[in-house]
């Protein structure tokens, strides 16, 4: 009987390591294939927004082509926001904000600056945040709205001014490490250098009674070898 329920129990295990490999494989293979399609659509999405750009920035751009940009950029936009690609909105909402200052539709272009100015203030993307501080300026001086436009342009000189200075304290930390990386293999290698000369001379100390012991048995002998000559020369 107990046989039987261990074999019973074997069979199972069996049976069920090769079903959760498969789940595994099945679930990695699924996981892989969605990344794909994301990576696809969002591809898409950035075409879109490229078409959208160049009908804007063409020589001879009519409103019919502002519109088109419009519509290509929407679509861009809802891929975007579809699977969670800020980067992507936040381009896709500096897009719409420049093709409708070309509008001269002044409303919308600052609304969707200012999507743009809060995505990036909420990636804390100091570059991106002045760039649209910048596109918001250029609105509100389109609209005579100087003292807003003013305060936006301070805004993003002094955030320029703090990247820069914190790219500066950066830098000088990363020359500090690299100064004390070489400092350090410089101190361990003169301490190695040190250890080996210690090593040596004292191996040298150690060899120093032995060669004393042997020059003084030299000596003694060829003493005694003149003496012996001698002696024998003047029986002679």
């Amino acid at each position: 009987m107990l046989k039987n329920t261990l074999i019973k129990k074997v069979w199972l295990l069996l049976l069920i390591i090769p079903i959760t490999g498969i789940s595994a494989t099945t679930q990695r293979a699924d996981s892989l294939t969605r990344t794909q399609f994301i990576h696809l659509q969002t591809a898409k999405a950035d075409s879109l927004n490229k078409l959208a750009l160049s009908l804007a920035s063409s020589n001879n751009t009519s409103p019919a082509h502002l519109n088109q940009a419009i519509s290509y950029i929407m679509q861009g936009l809802h891929i975007y926001s579809k699977f969670k690609d800020t980067i992507g909105l936040r381009q896709t909402f500096d897009h719409l904000g420049l093709v409708y200052g070309l509008q001269k539709k002044y409303t919308q272009a600052k609304w969707f600056i200012l999507q743009s100015n809060t995505l990036s203030r909420q990636q804390r993307d100091t570059p991106q945040i002045i760039n649209s501080l910048i596109n918001l300026a250029s609105v509100k001086k389109a609209i005579k709205d100087y003292k807003l436009a003013d305060k936006d342009i301070r805004e993003a000189a002094m955030l320029a001014k703090m990247f820069q200075q914190e790219k500066m304290r950066i830098h000088r930390a990363d020359s500090m490490k690299s100064i004390t990386a070489i400092s350090d293999t410089q101190l361990a290698n003169s301490r190695q250098k040190k250890t080996t000369l210690k090593k040596q001379a004292s191996s040298q100390s150690n060899y120093l009674p032995i060669i004393i012991s042997v020059f003084i048995v030299l000596f003694f002998i060829i003493i005694l070898f003149l003496y012996n000559y001698r002696k024998n020369h003047r029986k002679k």
